[in-house]
This record gives structure tokens, C-alpha cells and sequence, in this order.
């Protein structure tokens, strides 16, 4: 997978050897897609976020299920998913590369990402239980309650958007808020952002946990902040492992299908466990240790990436 990538010369009038010269004022060939990714990003989320008020759906009551989960739909699309086509289409050569497997795809591919996920779940519990134990400083008490306050306001807009008592209720919850976000995400991030980092640095390790930690800082939740991170690298090894973005988009699909689906039989009384009690159960460390051997046995796989680069 290749980003565009251009050398720019001129000639000097001045020099009597008529040499040619790099033009030093020229953006970078990193820097010109990473500024036009962030460009896209910005202006087609602004457009995407504006547009119910723009087609005068503002008529809906704007505290309304239907009107957030239009407006979260929206926000995926514009700030996502179309700066990720455009950049695989404008940017990357070949069009789309990153859509495309870069290696012959087998089972294994999708199945020990898969399972990695399935064994580092302790570890993001865990991160976000310890997390949420953080007190700052008194003199850092105004700071701490902004975010607290921003915490559990986005905590009741999920909880709004998650309740649902009917399974077609379920059904477009999953495609909205599980599917929708596994592609858009998937497309910017790993596809796009990742791919662009690793064009520059060609360091797999690198570019992985940096876009993992851009990941997780654009989605402005504090106390989730490690568990995001934790969760973004192992989508980005998935990406890296299998040489196809669709490995990454099924595990982050099935992540975000578990929370809802979790939540609608909790809720309608199918189960009678808790999604907050089944974390509480997982953030328990010597369960992720009991696990951890998968996920070393998906880091021996990744040093083959890694070599084979």
C-alpha cells in the first residue's frame, strides 16, 4: 500500500550549473495528506453534523431517540467515513488500495485478531475500572468535576440512543451505533491515518500506537482513555496482521455489538446480569493474566509482519 508520494525540484536562474534543488517550502509528502485528511475531516464533519438543522429536521423534538441517533449517524459519516473514501480516492495509488487485501487471505488472519480481542477484554476493563478511581490534585478539583460532568453527560446520550425495547429497535442500534462506526472509524483510522503514518515512519510498531492514541483522544473520554488506546492498537495490529481492513472493522463491529446487544437483553430483562456487573467480573487481573498467553501468541505472529515488511 503506497501514499502518493512526489519529489518536487527547480531549477535555480542564480546558479550558473543550472542544478536542481528540493523546493524546501513545499509541504512534505507527509504532511500534504495528513493535512488534507484532517481538512476533510473537519469540514465534512461540520456539514454532516449541521445537516438535520440544514434539511429542517429540527422540527423532530431535539431530545428525541430518533433525532440523536440521526444526528450520531451523521457525525460518522461526515467526520469518518467520507474523509477516509476521499483520501482512498485522491490520495492513496492505487484508488482504494486499502480496501483491497494486500496479502492472500486465510482463517488466521481474522481468527487470532479475533481472539486477541476476546483475551485483552480483562486488561480494558480493568484500565477503565482504575481509570475511574482517579482523584487530581485540590488544586486540579474544577478541572476533574468538567470532566466528570462530561463523562456522564455522554454516558446519558448513550443511554438514551441504547434504549430500545423492541428487536427491531436492536436492529438498527446495531446498524448505527455498531456497524456504522466499525466502517467509519475503520476507513480513517486504520485504513487511512494508519496507513499514511506507516508510509512515513515505516515502523508497523509506531504508526500502530500512534494512531491508537489519536484514536482514543478524538473520542474526549478521560477515563476511557487507556482502554480506547488499548483497544485502537489491537485494531491496528489486526490491520497490520492481516493485511485487510476487514479484520479490524469485524472486531471493532463485534465490540460495539456486544455493548449493545448486552444492554437490550439487560434491559428488557432477557438476562439478569448487567452489562456494568460483567465488566466488574472481567476487570479482575488475574483473569487477564489467565488469558494473556493468546495475546502473546498474537505478538510472536505480528514479528512475522514485521520481518516480512
Amino acid at each position: 500500500m503506497e501514499i502518493q508520494n512526489s519529489k518536487f525540484k527547480i531549477k535555480n536562474p542564480k546558479t550558473e550549473t543550472g542544478k536542481h534543488m528540493d523546493l524546501a517550502a513545499q509541504p512534505s509528502p507527509f504532511l500534504r495528506p495528513f493535512l488534507f485528511l484532517l481538512a476533510t475531516m473537519l469540514v465534512c464533519g461540520s456539514i454532516f453534523t449541521l445537516a438535520p438543522a440544514l434539511l429542517g429536521l429540527h422540527i423532530w423534538e431535539g431530545g428525541s431517540r430518533e433525532y440523536l441517533l440521526f444526528v450520531q449517524s451523521f457525525s460518522q459519516i461526515g467526520m469518518y467515513l467520507i474523509p477516509g473514501l476521499l483520501f482512498a480516492l485522491l490520495i492513496q495509488k492505487p484508488s482504494f488500495s486499502f480496501l483491497t487485501p494486500q496479502k492472500q487471505q486465510k482463517a488466521a488472519y481474522f481468527l487470532f485478531p479475533t481472539l486477541a480481542w476476546i483475551f485483552i477484554l480483562p486488561f480494558i476493563s480493568w484500565s477503565n475500572f482504575y481509570c475511574e478511581q482517579i482523584h487530581f490534585p485540590e488544586a486540579l478539583q474544577h478541572l476533574e468535576e468538567r470532566m466528570r460532568a462530561t463523562e456522564l453527560q455522554l454516558e446519558q446520550l448513550m443511554n438514551g440512543l441504547l434504549n430500545v425495547s423492541s428487536w427491531s429497535g436492536l436492529t438498527v442500534n446495531l446498524l448505527c451505533i455498531a456497524l456504522l462506526p466499525a466502517l467509519a472509524e475503520e476507513f480513517f483510522f486504520r485504513g487511512s491515518l494508519q496507513s499514511l503514518f506507516l508510509s512515513k515512519t515505516k515502523r508497523i510498531h509506531l504508526s500502530v500506537w500512534i494512531t491508537a492514541i489519536i484514536f482514543s483522544f478524538i473520542h474526549f473520554q478521560f477515563y476511557g482513555f487507556i482502554a480506547r488506546t488499548l483497544l485502537g492498537a489491537l485494531l491496528g495490529y489486526a490491520f497490520a496482521y492481516s493485511g485487510s481492513i476487514w479484520a479490524p472493522v469485524c472486531i471493532h463491529f463485534l465490540n460495539n455489538a456486544m455493548a449493545v446487544t448486552l444492554d437490550f437483553l439487560h434491559r428488557n430483562e432477557y438476562m439478569q446480569i448487567s452489562p456494568d456487573q460483567i465488566d466488574q467480573t472481567l476487570s479482575h487481573p488475574f483473569l487477564g493474566f489467565l488469558l494473556l498467553p493468546i495475546s502473546v501468541l498474537f505478538i510472536v505472529k505480528l514479528q512475522h509482519v514485521k520481518s516480512s515488511h
